[in-house]
């Protein structure tokens, strides 16, 4: 009888143990799902109002749009003390309106804090319910400007999926498994936290440029998204391979992750998803920077009609204005179509992607000297851009500086200065490259990188333009040119001497003062330097002055018409007497200077035009020379004496045909104590006055 009453009592203690597993299961799932209802407004995230505010970043109202997702952050789900995955798009999509907004150094911080979360969090797709197959959508759709020639799908993708939040918690009792509690499971948008990721991944690597490659930040994210990151064997190992591929390439590992992007491209082999424009707009890109121009134009373009099947306005954006881009760098002799077909087809809810286009426009239009066509793009533009306020913004500056351009095309001097100066001071924050150099500055004083990291940061931000820099990004590189950055070099050199690269640094000292000069002039000596390329006497250009002057030439055949001209005036005035008493020769030397005035301002207004055109254009003059090229241009017996003031600290070199010595200046008696002991050493000098 006790036996059986303790089996019938050992039964009722395991039903009980059931009913509070069964009790705390369902007050568990009540109480996170009603905290979850109450977060989100309703259930989904980000919330459908998120998407109300992205319409207006699309419309170009950065600064609503900005209010709008810090409005969102604030309401955003919470695991435990720590934002979760929806933080990812708030904290992106905040970090593209400062970065529309010209705003960089905010958006980068923002940039930063998406990325920060995705780390904290990087496994969150394994517990997403992913359907197991892929519905085919249809064919791919016809647009005004074409339609795509790949051989895919459009893939149907739920917008909305559950993901568990949370661990299922279990007890055993009487060898009997009850569940405690169970992971919650709700609906989440993984398409728009994958993009706004992936979004992160890219501007942050635009922004930080050389130094990328080096942040902690930027390993801490490529060894996360590296690892199995979702389902094994499932469809969505797609959109993990574009995040991994990403972020590869940010640090500085392209040869592994462009096979990855090139893998993210088709979910099962086979349909198109959300982010295929993405991985096209990359692949793109890379195919532009290695120059190969046919295949980088087919990515851009194949990139905007997937952009525009999945409704992703903002890389429709920028294939646009690449595959633009790209087009001209072809020297096409013909109008790029599409800019125009594209901007009748977008709406007026669409007014970031008009004005974008509009401009694209007024540049070719410009390219091909068909200026009263440009105007009129650049008017659309004006309108566009002023319904929004975006006229302050990144595109904005895009806006000032083509009509620089077209103004000085038009021979409208002061109305292009006017412009063109516009467009400098929004780069003075708006330009990528000042944004990486103050960057390297904060990093190589407050020590978090060594003098071998900053020496190569230094070497990629501060060097002369390159053709490329030019051709890609003229306004970049004009705003590199005309902002003193005196302390940045200052920097680099004490990075060289630390080195113990003595050369390099005194070498970088003569930059010093060529940055110094070139800053002093108008356009950061980039005049200058096409009047040295234009101008200068053939036999004392090297081979590629030579080859860009030809090419500047070719490019300008009224330019070359008109310096023909004037070299032929020169030339008669030059058989004159500079002053003569023969009336007719005065009169006839009166009208040849006249003739040349002319021509000269003729010439310069046209540099004007091509100072602000992608044309490489060398900064010849004054030269950079190597210590080993001056030492061999010292006659024997002389010696040059030069200082450089770095950090308040006062350098010093004393070089001859056959040697060098440097020191640091302590005093100026033993200035004059290390000069003489040097000119005994080596000899370079038999004496040397007080």
């Amino acid at each position: 009888m006790d036996r059986r009453n303790g089996t019938a009592a050992g039964g009722l203690n395991i039903i009980n143990w059931h009913l509070v597993g069964l009790i705390v299961m369902f007050i568990s799932l009540w109480v996170v799902s009603s905290s979850i209802w109450a977060q989100t407004g309703e259930r989904g995230a980000p919330s459908p109002s998120y998407y109300t505010v992205l319409r207006e970043l699309y419309a170009g109202d950065y600064k609503n749009a900005l209010d709008g997702f810090q409005s969102e952050a604030r309401s955003c789900i919470k695991a435990g003390q720590s934002r979760w995955i929806d933080s990812i798009c708030y904290e992106t999509m905040i970090g593209e309106c400062y970065y529309q907004m010209g705003v960089l150094d905010e958006a980068l911080k923002h940039y930063s804090s998406a990325l920060e979360l995705s780390t904290a969090f990087p496994d969150w797709m394994t517990q997403v319910q992913f359907p197991q197959q892929i519905r085919a959508a249809g064919p791919h759709k016809l647009y005004p400007w074409g339609a795509s020639t790949r051989r895919s799908v459009l893939g149907s993708y739920p917008s909305s999926m559950l993901i568990g939040q949370g661990q299922t918690v279990t007890a055993q009792a009487n060898q009997k498994l009850s569940i405690l509690q169970q992971a919650v499971l709700y609906p989440i948008r993984p398409q728009e936290i994958i993009r706004c990721t992936a979004l992160a991944i890219r501007r942050r690597t635009e922004l930080l440029g050389p130094i990328c490659k080096n942040d902690p930040l930027t390993e801490r994210v490529a060894s996360a998204l590296t690892r199995q990151i979702t389902q094994p064997n499932n469809w969505s190992e797609a959109w993990a391979d574009l995040e991994r591929g990403l972020a590869l390439i940010a640090a500085g590992k392209e040869s592994q992750g462009q096979p990855l992007l090139q893998r993210s491209v088709l979910v099962e082999g086979e349909f198109d998803h959300p982010m295929t424009c993405i991985a096209l707009l990359e692949l793109g890109r890379s195919a532009l920077m290695r120059g190969e121009y046919p295949a980088a134009l087919q990515s851009f373009e194949e990139a905007t009609y997937s952009a525009a099947d999945y409704s992703d306005y903002g890389v429709l954006e920028e294939a646009f204005r690449y595959a633009a881009l790209t087009h001209l760098l072809t020297n096409r002799k013909d109008f790029y179509a599409p800019l125009k077909t594209a901007f009748l087809w977008a709406n007026k809810d669409l007014r970031q992607l008009r004005a974008s286009l509009a401009l694209s426009a007024a540049e070719n239009y410009s390219v091909l000297e068909q200026i009263k066509e440009a105007g009129v793009m650049l008017d659309d533009a004006r309108i566009v851009l002023s319904q929004r306020r975006a006229i302050a913004g990144r595109l904005g500056g895009r806006f000032s500086y083509l009509s620089a351009q077209v103004l000085f095309q038009q021979r409208k001097n002061q109305e292009g200065q006017n412009a063109f100066n516009a467009a400098m001071d929004y780069m003075k924050h708006g330009s990528r490259r000042l944004l990486q150099i103050a960057l390297a500055d904060n990093r190589y004083t407050s020590g978090d990188d060594p003098s071998r990291v900053a020496m190569d940061y230094y070497n990629e931000l501060l060097r002369d333009p390159l053709p490329g820099d030019w051709t890609m990004d003229p306004m970049e590189t004009l705003a590199v040119l005309l902002v003193p950055h005196p302390l940045s070099l200052e920097h680099w050199f004490e990075a060289a001497m630390d080195r113990r690269d003595y050369e390099t640094a005194w070498e970088i000292s003569d930059r010093a003062r060529r940055h110094r000069f070139f800053s002093s002039l108008e356009m950061g000596g980039r005049l200058e330097s096409l009047r040295w390329i234009l101008e200068t006497p053939a036999e004392l250009l090297d081979q590629q002055a030579l080859v860009q002057r030809q090419d500047l030439l070719s490019h300008w055949p009224q330019y070359a018409q008109i310096s023909q001209q004037a070299r032929a005036i020169r030339a008669k005035l030059a058989d004159m007497p500079l002053a003569t008493e023969d009336q007719a020769q005065r009169k006839e030397q009166s009208k040849y200077l006249g003739e040349l005035s002319t021509l000269s301002a003729q010439q310069e207004v046209m540099l004007r035009e091509i100072a602000l055109r992608r044309e490489p254009a060398a900064m010849i003059f004054p030269p950079q020379r190597s210590i080993a090229e001056i030492k061999r241009s010292l006659p024997k017996g002389h010696a040059i004496l030069a200082f450089f003031i770095a950090n308040r600290r006062l350098y010093s070199l004393l070089m001859s045909n056959s040697d060098y010595s440097y020191w640091e200046v302590g005093s100026p008696p033993a200035l004059v104590k290390q000069i003489k002991d040097f000119c005994t050493t080596w000899g370079s000098i038999s004496k040397i006055t007080n």
